[in-house]
């Protein structure tokens, strides 16, 4: 009887994880409820798949079979959950979206940044000096080190998604706000982010991420799941949009545009979704 009960409890979760992920193939993260919001209120939902204290919403947006998901912030956070798309369901290739602090000179809020590529800029040596000394590391994948600081983003998504930039128009900031007056239209570009468990919110910090990884935003997740997807040989997309300036104002303008950022975020992924 106890030899029944295991095998239709196996039968029953081959069911409701391992099946419903055959049809599911491009996987899009985000680390916070305000960056997977409006793509969840915007998908066809067909089913919710909790694991490991994460909800998995598989359905369809523009036309494509996706599962979307809140991560959670960190690099932890972001390689538990991209290792789960992979694994659980044989996702093809991962898209992350959401919003970041801006480090390019620049950039300003409500810019979007395509990775084109990406490091992990807290991981490495720290010299007997202190934290300047500091020099970024290579990290291993598989049982090899890569040559280079940097995880390359898929070229193919890179390219896709700077097809889809083109005709997009960004929201302006919204009226009222004391940056507004800038009266800028946000801008779509290309080139480095950088990752760490960290929040930046120095001026002394940005100014060394910018120098030293000629980085034009840093965020909190894309380093951990461009690493993962680099050792599962997955197709990886980092999108970030720009929030905060990663300087002493960063909390407040964080908390302030937050929202903003993450649906300039969203129109950049729809339309890579339909291109795909």
């Amino acid at each position: 009887m106890n030899q029944i009960i295991k095998s239709s409890i196996f039968l029953l979760w081959s069911f409701l994880f391992m099946n419903t992920s055959v049809s599911a193939r491009i996987g899009i993260m985000g680390a916070l409820n305000e960056e997977i919001k409006m793509l969840k209120d915007e998908m066809k939902l067909t089913k919710e798949i909790k694991i490991a204290g994460r909800v998995f919403y598989l359905g369809k947006l523009e036309g494509k079979e996706i599962v979307l998901v809140e991560a959670g912030m960190g690099k932890v956070n972001a390689a538990i959950t991209s290792q789960l798309l992979i694994t659980q369901f044989k996702v093809e290739k991962i898209i992350f979206t959401g919003i970041a602090g801006g480090v390019s000179p620049d950039l300003g809020i409500g810019d979007l940044v395509i990775a084109t590529k990406v490091a992990q800029h807290d991981y490495g040596s720290i010299g007997p000096q202190g934290f300047f000394p500091f020099r970024p590391g290579t990290l291993p994948v598989g049982e090899v080190n890569i040559e280079s600081v940097y995880f390359k983003t898929d070229e193919k998504l890179l390219n896709i998604a700077m097809s889809a930039s083109d005709g997009i128009t960004l929201n302006k900031l919204p009226e009222g706000t004391i940056l507004s007056n800038e009266g800028r239209i946000p801008k779509i570009v290309s080139g480095i982010i950088v990752t760490g468990d960290q929040f930046v919110v120095s001026k002394i910090k940005r100014k060394w991420l910018f120098e030293t990884f000629n980085a034009l935003a840093t965020e909190m997740e894309g380093g951990a799941v461009a690493q993962v997807c680099e050792i599962n040989n997955i197709p990886f997309l980092l999108i970030r949009s720009i929030s905060d300036l990663a300087n002493e104002d960063a909390e407040v303008n964080f908390n302030k545009f937050v929202d903003y950022a993450a649906k300039n975020s969203v129109l950049l992924v729809k339309k890579i979704l339909s291109k795909i």
